[in-house]
């Protein structure tokens, strides 16, 4: 390649560059306890998307009982582009986290492309094992990472994820709660087909021991001990919200160019 056409290719990508706006954050979500969380639904937005209200009724926000019942998230991430089309939302594979050290990973990683006014993140994932269980934020501007666009290469920040929330679409009930072997439960769960909670609404949960619910259940098993998932209990760190900043694939083109510049003038 000659020097003129890596100068020019040098230009012509740094015009794409500069007209993306664009900063690409990776984000990851880490499991600290005993409690996993199905794949999550997450996503960055310009602060004016909302995920769900304490109050709501889950029903009639668009594939979240679906996400809270049994973790499927593909309704609910439609949901999300419909409201906020100008914002980027992805849904992670696999669950994380669990008591049982032969269980899933305890973190995962996504990449997202994030544009300029989309400085706020937003995060919802069923616990397992649950009904209609869901760690979330209910307030749009919670995580904040406008610090994050347009910034040097590896600047980071990190939040806790420690917002929990009853849907209050379902009764509690290890018979019908997903993913019961994660947290060391050796009952079968028939996720979504539980008991219907009539007229219950969003509540956040805020009491010590929210397992305990289940020891009038039937088919909780015998010596079952809910205070070792004491996901609630204080200064516990359910989650953590890694983000930083890395390259974007532009970057290292551009940084491949300058190198295959350098050797054209060698060899003038």
């Amino acid at each position: 390649m000659s020097t003129t056409h890596v100068l020019g290719a040098l230009t012509l990508a740094a015009t794409i560059t500069s007209s993306q706006a664009v900063t690409l954050i990776d984000v990851t979500v880490t499991t600290n306890g005993n409690v996993a969380i199905a794949p999550f639904l997450a996503g960055f937005h310009d602060g004016n998307y909302d995920i769900f209200n304490t109050g709501d009724d889950a029903r009639t926000i668009a594939g979240l009982e679906e996400l809270a019942e049994t973790g499927a998230g593909p309704t609910i991430l439609n949901t999300a582009n419909t409201a906020s089309p100008n914002g980027n939302f992805q849904l992670s594979s696999g669950p994380i986290g669990g008591a049982l050290s032969s269980g899933p990973p305890t973190s995962r990683t996504l990449r997202f492309s994030v544009s300029d006014g989309n400085g706020f993140f937003s995060i919802a994932a069923m616990l397992l094992a649950s009904n209609d269980w869901f760690a979330a934020n209910d307030q749009a501007d919670l995580y904040d990472i406008t610090s994050l666009l347009n910034a040097p290469l590896g600047t980071n920040t990190s939040f806790s994820l420690n917002e929990f929330y009853d849907a209050g679409t379902e009764l509690e009930d290890f018979a019908f709660s997903p993913g019961n072997g994660l947290i060391g439960v050796n009952v079968a769960g028939d996720a979504g087909n539980g008991a219907d909670q009539i007229g219950g609404l969003i509540t956040e949960i805020t009491v010590d021991n929210p397992y305990s619910v289940y020891s009038s259940v039937a088919s909780t098993p015998a010596g079952f001990d809910p205070t070792a998932l004491n996901f609630t209990a204080a200064g516990q760190n359910f989650a953590t919200l890694d983000f930083v900043v890395v390259p974007e694939p532009s970057s290292t083109f551009l940084l491949g160019l300058g190198a295959l510049a350098g050797l054209a003038r060698r060899r003038r």
